[in-house]
């Protein structure tokens, strides 16, 4: 199974702001950052608003 692609975010001054593209194994190995959110797997990182918590990650990409 291939990994799916996820972009990592952090609200700065209220707007989100890029800081990573990755696979979601490596997103979900990130430390605990508050507000950080990671686009949703099934969509294009970089252009979905689609924005899940670290834990909403995990139930997504759950087996």
């Amino acid at each position: 199974m291939p990994k799916r692609i996820v972009e990592a975010t952090v609200k700065k001054r209220g707007r989100r702001v890029a800081v990573a593209i990755m696979n979601t194994t490596q997103a979900l190995d990130m430390p605990e950052t508050d507000g950080m959110e990671f686009s949703h797997p099934d969509e294009t990182p970089g252009e979905t608003e689609v924005r899940l918590t670290k834990t909403e990650l995990a139930e997504v990409v759950k087996p």
